[in-house]
C-alpha cells in the first residue's frame, strides 16, 4: 500500500498569490516538487549564494519524485536537466559583486551508465554545466534588465534563503569583498527587496520552491537558526505583494 503523499513530500505547500509554494528544509527537496509538478522545457530562475549545479552520481536511475532523497543540496539541478524539467537556467546571487546574474541556455547535460550493479541496476552519472567556470562553457553573465523567457515558456522560481541571509560566507560566489570582511547575515531585507525589483520583470511563475537550509542545524544549515522564521516571513509578505 503506497503511504499518503503528505507522509511522502518533504516540506509544506502554501499559496503565494496563488501559485503553489512548497517551502522546504534542504534545498535538493525542491526536486521533488519540480518533479510532481509534471512541467517540462521549463526556465528555472535559481535565486542562491550557490549554484548547486555540481555532478549528480547515483545508484540507480531516478524514475520517481520520491527518490530526490538520492540527491544532494549541490547537486539536484543537474537530474533535473537531464529528466527535460529543466531547460534554459537563470541564477541570481544577491551576494555577488552588482548581484550577478548567470544565465545557461540550453545547457549541455552530460549522461553515462556504469559500473554494472546487481539485479541488472546501474549508476548513474550526470554531469551538468559547472556553474564557476563561465568562461569554458555557455553559462555567460547577464544584466538583469536583459532577463528572458520566451513567451508561453514555464517558469520556476527556486529560492533559497541563504541568497539573503548566510552565516557561512566561505561558502558563497562571486563575493565582492575578501570573504573575511563580507557580512552575509545583516542587511538581508535589502537584498531580499533587489530581488523582487528582479522577478518584477519576469512572467508569474507556475511553481514557486523555497529552501529555508537548516539541515540538521550543526550539518548543512546555511541560514542563521534564530532568525531564518524573520528571513522567510520577510520574503514570502513580498512575494505576495507582487504576485496579489
Amino acid at each position: 500500500m503506497t503511504p499518503p503523499r503528505e507522509l511522502i513530500a518533504p516540506g509544506r505547500l502554501i499559496s503565494v498569490g496563488g501559485i503553489r509554494t512548497a517551502i522546504i528544509n534542504d534545498h535538493h527537496e525542491a526536486f521533488y516538487w519540480w518533479w510532481d509538478s509534471q512541467l517540462k522545457d521549463t526556465t528555472l530562475f535559481h535565486v542562491d549564494g550557490h549554484s548547486d549545479m555540481k555532478k549528480a552520481y547515483v545508484d540507480y536511475e531516478i524514475n520517481s519524485a520520491e527518490q530526490y532523497q538520492m540527491l544532494n543540496i549541490a547537486n539536484f539541478i543537474c537530474p533535473a536537466a537531464y529528466h527535460g524539467i529543466v531547460s534554459d537556467v537563470y541564477w541570481l546571487n544577491p551576494h555577488s559583486e552588482e548581484r550577478r546574474l548567470l544565465y545557461y541556455n540550453k545547457p549541455k547535460t552530460f549522461f553515462s551508465e556504469s559500473d554494472a550493479c546487481s539485479k541488472g541496476n546501474y549508476k548513474y552519472d550526470w554531469d551538468y554545466l559547472d556553474a564557476q567556470r563561465i568562461n569554458t562553457g555557455n553559462g555567460m553573465i547577464v544584466p538583469l534588465d536583459e532577463i528572458y523567457i520566451p513567451e508561453g515558456s514555464s517558469l520556476i522560481l527556486d529560492i533559497d534563503l541563504d541568497a539573503f541571509c548566510c552565516h557561512r560566507k566561505e561558502t558563497l560566489s562571486f563575493l565582492p569583498l575578501r570573504k573575511e570582511d563580507y557580512e552575509g547575515v545583516l542587511g538581508f531585507e535589502g537584498r531580499i527587496d533587489q530581488t523582487i525589483k528582479a522577478l518584477a520583470q519576469l512572467p508569474r511563475p507556475q511553481l514557486i520552491t523555497i529552501a529555508s537550509s537548516q539541515g540538521d542545524v550543526e550539518n548543512n544549515c546555511y541560514v542563521p537558526p534564530l532568525i531564518v522564521d524573520e528571513v522567510e516571513r520577510y520574503l514570502t509578505l513580498h512575494l505576495q505583494k507582487l504576485y496579489q
